[in-house]
């Protein structure tokens, strides 16, 4: 009798232990694929859309290295492309321009090294990151030529010139920089404003003067090697 209660205690004292249905956990941040393939489609969507200016014939005899350049436009400006680029060109071309240098020619591609694009403010601000446009000004931005719509077509306020004198200094400026110019200030009293000083924020004691100074035509050393695109 001792016997038969001495195992039923221990039967008791000792259950069978049956393990726990094991749970399946999702990795941290796992990737939910219909999300992230509707983010990117939207993202294709929103991307700007532009036209882009046809080609020329090679310029024949260029002084100096030629230049390449391409037209574009943010379609949703509204701006006419052919108009646009026949703007670019004719300032572009001037002989008091970059060309008068001796040193550069350009030539209006379909791929080029410069792109001069015309778009909206939103899409300058992102254009030129990090560079804070504000909505406001334009940039360079290695290679790229980014110019703000509004001011092509409304002047700045504190230039002191009219809207083609503007356009003028505003192309001039931001292919001098893709040309490897930097920032020139007007020194002294009554003298000839450099074309690469910012005149988009105005200037005091100083001639007016959209087109490179000799002392910054003397400057050039040739198209900088931006990528073909």
């Amino acid at each position: 009798m001792l016997q038969i209660l001495s195992t039923t205690f221990s039967i008791l004292a000792a259950p069978t232990l049956v393990p726990a249905p094991a749970v399946l956990m999702a990795p941290p941040h796992a990737p939910v694929h219909g999300a992230r393939s509707r983010r990117k489609r939207s993202e294709r969507r929103m991307r700007p859309k532009y036209q882009t200016a046809s080609g020329q014939r090679k310029p024949q005899n260029p002084e100096g290295k030629l230049t390449t350049y391409k037209v574009m436009v943010e379609k949703s400006t509204g701006y006419p492309i052919e108009k646009f680029a026949q703007e670019v060109e004719e300032i572009l071309l001037d002989e008091r321009g970059w060309q008068a240098s001796g040193k550069v020619t350009f030539w209006r591609k379909k791929k080029a090294r410069i792109r001069i694009i015309l778009a909206t403010p939103a899409t300058v601000d992102r254009l030129c990151r990090p560079l804070n446009t504000n909505g406001y000004v334009s940039c360079h931005k290695q290679g790229t030529v980014a110019l703000n719509v509004a001011r092509w077509r409304e002047n700045a306020a504190a230039f002191p010139g009219d809207l083609q004198a503007y356009r003028t200094y505003l192309i001039n400026h931001e292919v001098g920089h893709a040309l490897g110019q930097r920032h020139r200030y007007c020194k002294r009293d009554g003298s000839p404003v450099p074309v690469m000083h910012p005149q988009t924020y105005g200037f005091i004691n100083c001639a007016d003067n959209f087109w490179p100074l000799n002392n910054e035509l003397t400057r050039i050393r040739g198209p900088r090697r931006w990528k073909i695109r």
